[in-house]
C-alpha cells in the first residue's frame, strides 16, 4: 500500500509526477519524532502515579491473559490492551519514565500512519494530500495530552485501531479482499479493547462510508460496492459479542459514572458550548488548557447559540454539497469523531481536549481541501494562503514541541493550569500530592482545600475521597488529630466496601496516637481476620499489649508473619516469644 503512486491529473488537487509515499511518508514521522523528541525525557504525572507507579494497571508478565477479565485499573471501564502495553513496559523500563513515554511517541508515530491510511480510503484523497493530513495529525498540539501523559495511552490506542479498521474495511470492500477484511475485524477487536468510544466510532464511519457510496462507482470495473459480505458482518458481530461477554465478566456494573443532572435546556446549552470550544481547539495552533471546569450554561448563552448556527450552517452545507462530495466526508467524520464531547453517555470529565485528539483528521483533510481549491484561484490568493498555512503550522510545532517540557513533573503540568483557571480541581488534588508526599505540608494543605472547594455553576471533576483521605493526612502530620479524624469519620459514612478497610486503619492511627489503645481495637479488631496487610495487625497487636491483652496480641501477630519479609518476620517472632515469656 506504501508504495510510488502515480496522482493522476484527472484527480482534483493532483500533479503530474510520482511522489515518493515512503520516502514522503518517513520525512513526515520524522518532523513529528522532532516535533515530540520534548516529551521522553519526563517523569510520571496525573494519573499515571496510580496506574502505573502504584501498579493499579499492570499486571506480571505471566498474569496478561487475566487483563481480558479484569476492569482496568480502579475504574469501571474495560481496556485489557492498555494493561497489557503497560505491563510490557514495566517489564522492560521497570520504574524508567522516559520508556513508558518513548512507546507513547511510537504510537502517535503509528496514528499518524494509520491518519494517512484513512485519509486516502476513507476522505478520498491523493496520496500529497494524505501526507498532509498526517502532518497535521503529527504536530497539531491536541496531542500534547495523550502523548504527554502515560495514562492516555488508551486515546492513541483507540485512534490507531479505529482508523486501521476503517481504512482495511474500506480497502477489502473496494478490493473484494478476504484477507485486509479480516485484518480490519483483528483491528476492531484490538481497538475495542483499548477504548469503549471505539465501538461507535468504528461502526458509525463503516455505515456513513457505505451511505456516502451507494451508487458510487468505487470498485476497479465501474459498478457500484456489493452489499458487505455474510462473513464480515458476521466476524464483527461476533467480536462484539465476545467483548460485551468478556467486559460483563470484568465490570458487572453497566456504567460507573452517573449524568450530571442537568435540567434539559441547561443540559442542551451547555454541550453545545463544550462542542464549540471543541471546535475552537481544533483551530487554534496554541496548546489547549487541560481543566475540565465547564460553566454550566443555558441553551440562550452566546457560546451555545454560536455552536447551534454553526451546526446549522454545516447540516446546510451538506445538504448543498451532497454526500457525494468530500467536504460532506469531512463534516460526517467531524460529526462522529467529535461526538464524545457531548457527553451523552455520562463522562467523568465533562470535557478535555483529548476528546478532541481523534478529530484532528479532519482538519488535515479540510486543510487538503481548502489547499485543493486554493491551487484554481488567483496566484495572490494561493500564495496568501501558503503563508497563512506555514505560520499556522509552525506555531503548532512550536506549541507542542514547548508543551513536552511540561510532564517532567506533576508541579511543572498543573501550576500554570491551576493559575489559568482556579476551577480546575483536579490540577489542585495532583499539586497537593506532590506537596504532600514531598514534605511540604502547609502547600499541601492549600492545594487539598482548593480542590475541595467546588463552585455551583462549574461541572469539575475532582476524587473527593482521595482529596479528603489525603488532607486528613496532613492534618495528622501537622499534629491536628482531630481535624484528621472528623474528615476520616466523614468518608466512612459512605465509604465502599473497598474503601473502608484504608478509612479504618488512619483512624486507627490517630487513636494510637492519642493513646486510645481501646478505640484501636474496636476499629481494627473486628475485621483483623481480614487484612491483607501488615500494619493494621502490627498495630493492634501493640495497642492489646497495652491494654495487658498479650493473648490477642500474639494472634495478631502470627496473623501478619505470613505478609512480612524475611527479616521483618524473624523481629516479629522474637516479640512473640518476648509476649509467652
Amino acid at each position: 500500500m506504501l508504495t510510488r503512486l502515480r496522482l493522476d491529473r484527472s484527480k482534483p488537487g493532483g500533479v503530474p509526477r510520482r511522489v515518493p509515499v515512503r520516502a514522503g511518508l518517513g520525512l513526515v514521522l520524522l518532523i513529528v519524532l522532532l516535533v515530540h523528541s520534548s516529551y521522553v525525557p519526563n517523569g510520571f504525572t496525573w494519573l499515571d502515579h496510580g496506574d502505573i507507579e502504584n501498579g493499579r494497571a499492570v499486571l506480571e508478565l505471566g498474569e496478561l491473559p487475566a487483563a481480558f477479565v479484569t476492569r482496568f485499573g480502579d475504574t469501571g471501564f474495560f481496556r485489557p490492551m492498555v494493561t497489557v502495553l503497560h505491563s510490557m513496559d514495566s517489564a522492560v523500563f521497570g520504574g524508567w519514565a522516559p520508556g513508558y513515554h518513548v512507546t507513547n511517541v511510537a504510537l502517535h508515530l503509528a496514528v499518524c500512519v494509520a491518519a494517512f491510511l484513512l485519509a486516502g480510503a476513507f476522505f478520498g484523497l491523493a496520496s500529497g494530500e494524505a501526507l498532509l493530513v498526517a502532518v497535521v495529525v503529527g504536530i497539531h498540539p491536541l496531542s500534547w495530552l495523550p502523548v504527554g501523559a502515560i495514562s492516555y495511552r488508551p486515546e492513541l490506542l483507540a485512534t490507531l485501531f479505529t482508523f486501521l479498521a476503517v481504512s482495511l474495511y474500506i480497502r477489502s470492500r473496494e478490493s473484494g479482499s478476504k484477507r485486509l477484511g479480516q485484518l480490519a475485524i483483528a483491528s476492531f477487536a484490538l481497538g475495542l479493547c483499548s477504548k469503549e468510544t471505539v465501538l461507535p466510532w468504528a461502526l458509525a464511519l463503516v455505515v456513513a462510508w457505505e451511505l456516502m457510496n451507494r451508487g458510487g462507482r468505487k470498485t476497479d470495473d465501474g459498478a457500484s460496492p456489493p452489499p458487505p459480505p455474510f462473513w464480515l458482518v458476521l466476524g464483527s458481530a461476533l467480536v462484539v459479542g465476545l467483548y460485551v461477554a468478556l467486559r460483563s465478566i470484568a465490570v458487572p456494573e453497566v456504567w460507573r459514572v452517573s449524568s450530571t443532572g442537568l435540567p434539559f435546556l441547561q443540559g442542551v446549552g451547555t454541550r453545545l458550548a463544550v462542542l464549540g470550544e471543541a471546535f475552537v481547539q481544533l483551530l487554534d495552533p496554541r496548546l489547549p488548557g487541560l481543566s475540565d471546569a465547564t460553566p454550566v450554561r443555558s441553551l440562550s448563552s452566546a457560546p451555545a447559540l454560536a455552536t447551534a448556527l454553526g451546526l446549522i450552517g454545516g447540516l446546510a452545507a451538506l445538504l448543498r454539497v451532497g454526500l457525494r462530495s468530500p467536504w460532506a466526508r469531512v463534516l460526517v467524520f467531524a460529526a462522529i469523531a467529535l461526538s464524545p464531547t457531548l457527553n451523552i453517555v455520562p463522562l467523568a470529565r465533562f470535557s478535555s481536549p483529548h476528546y478532541a485528539y481523534v478529530a484532528v483528521t479532519g482538519v488535515g483533510a479540510t486543510l487538503a481541501l481548502a489547499i485543493r481549491w486554493a491551487r484554481l484561484s488567483v496566484p495572490v490568493l494561493r500564495r496568501s494562503a501558503l503563508a497563512a498555512v506555514t505560520v499556522w503550522m509552525l506555531t503548532m510545532a512550536g506549541s507542542t514541541f514547548a508543551g513536552g517540557f511540561r510532564f517532567r513533573d506533576d508541579v511543572t503540568l498543573f501550576t500554570p493550569e491551576v493559575e489559568r483557571d482556579a476551577h480546575f480541581l483536579e490540577g489542585h488534588q495532583y499539586l497537593g500530592d506532590f506537596f504532600f508526599f514531598g514534605g511540604d505540608l502547609d502547600s499541601a494543605r492549600r492545594e487539598y482545600e482548593a480542590a475541595l472547594d467546588t463552585r455551583p455553576g462549574i461541572l469539575a471533576y475532582v476524587d473527593t475521597r482521595a482529596v479528603m483521605n489525603n488532607l486528613a493526612g496532613v492534618h495528622l502530620a501537622g499534629d491536628r488529630p482531630d481535624e484528621a479524624d472528623a474528615l476520616l469519620r466523614a468518608l466512612a459514612d459512605d465509604a465502599r466496601p473497598d474503601e473502608l478497610p484504608q478509612i479504618l486503619y488512619n483512624r486507627a492511627v490517630i487513636a494510637f496516637r492519642r493513646g486510645d489503645s481501646p478505640a484501636v481495637m474496636e476499629l481494627l479488631g473486628n475485621a483483623a481476620a481480614e487484612w491483607r496487610r501488615p500494619e493494621p495487625l502490627l498495630l493492634l497487636a501493640e495497642a492489646s499489649r497495652r491494654m495487658g491483652r498479650e493473648a490477642e496480641a500474639v494472634g495478631a501477630l502470627r496473623r501478619a508473619l505470613p505478609l512480612l519479609s524475611a527479616d521483618q518476620q524473624r523481629q516479629v517472632e522474637e516479640r512473640i516469644r518476648e509476649l509467652l515469656r
